[in-house]
C-alpha cells in the first residue's frame, strides 16, 4: 500500500504500517486448549496488547522518522522485522490495494 501512496500524484502523506499486537489474552480462541495455555503463559492483558497499534498510530518516533517506517512490519513494541514471504509478492499487494479501494468506495470515502 505504501507504494501506491507514494506513487499517487500528488503523493499521499500516509505512512502504511503492518503490525502484530503480540500474544494477547482474549477469548477469541477460547475453544482451543493449546491457545489458552500459550496465551496464559506468554500473553499480555488486552490493554497492553494495544501498545503496538498505538505506537504505529501516534508515535512521535514514526512521525519524525517516517521514511524508516514506510511500508514496514512491526512487532511489539515498534520493532521493525522482515515481512513474511507472501507480503513480498506483488500480486498480493495489488490485490490488497484493489480490495481496500473497493471497500473505501463502498463506504463513500474514496
Amino acid at each position: 500500500m505504501q507504494k501506491q501512496f507514494d506513487m499517487a500524484s500528488p503523493s499521499i502523506p500516509i505512512t502504511a504500517i503492518s503490525l502484530h499486537p503480540g500474544i494477547v489474552k482474549t477469548d477469541i480462541k477460547q475453544n482451543h486448549l493449546a491457545w489458552k495455555l500459550v496465551a496464559h503463559v506468554f500473553g499480555v492483558e488486552p490493554e497492553r496488547g494495544t501498545y503496538n497499534t498505538l505506537f504505529a498510530g501516534a508515535s512521535k518516533q514514526i512521525a519524525q522518522r517516517r521514511e524508516e517506517y514506510k511500508g514496514k512490519y512491526i512487532e511489539p513494541i515498534g520493532i521493525v522485522v522482515p515481512p513474511a514471504a507472501p507480503a513480498l509478492i506483488n500480486a498480493n499487494s495489488e490485490a490488497l490495494w484493489r480490495t481496500t479501494e473497493d471497500f473505501l468506495k463502498k463506504i463513500g470515502v474514496f
